[in-house]
């Protein structure tokens, strides 16, 4: 958890510094998609039971939001305008291609996953037509060996 911490940390801080530089948030994407997905996973860890201290991670997410409190204010003041609303679009961006690739990463594991119980099956299937057999020959030869 420390590590999403200081990279949303990190890259909240690039982008603070590339708007009060005059700068487009263009120049800082990958910071900004850093950002967000770090967020998400310690909003995602936050609602989970066990997770270190609640009140850790309520802190912490507190703190993100007064960054991005003063980023709003920044890019509101010395941005472009409309700057905000763009990253809110970005966000909402990022947001939906995290969703769907999360979203294809489960089909996929579903796939593999089907696709081992159907070699389990015919494994299962294959075995108990050898041990069929098996049984059979030792029928046979035990009938022949009683003549």
């Amino acid at each position: 958890m420390l590590e999403e911490i200081a990279a949303a940390n990190k890259a909240i801080d690039i982008m603070l510094q590339s708007v009060k530089h005059g700068k487009d948030l263009s120049h800082c994407a990958e910071a900004c998609g850093n950002y967000f997905n770090n967020k998400s996973i310690l909003a995602r860890r936050s609602n989970k039971k066990g997770r270190g201290s609640a009140l850790q991670n309520f802190m912490e997410l507190e703190k993100l939001r007064e960054k991005e409190a003063e980023l709003r204010t920044t890019m509101k003041l010395a941005g472009r305008p409309g700057l905000w609303e763009d990253f809110l679009e970005f966000q909402k961006q990022c947001k939906r291609e995290r969703i769907r690739q999360e979203r294809s990463k489960k089909q996929l594991e579903n796939a593999t996953m089907a696709q081992v119980m159907r070699w389990f099956k015919y494994m299962m299937g294959a075995t108990a037509s050898l041990f069929s057999m098996l049984m059979a020959v030792m029928e046979f030869l035990n009938a022949t060996k009683g003549e």
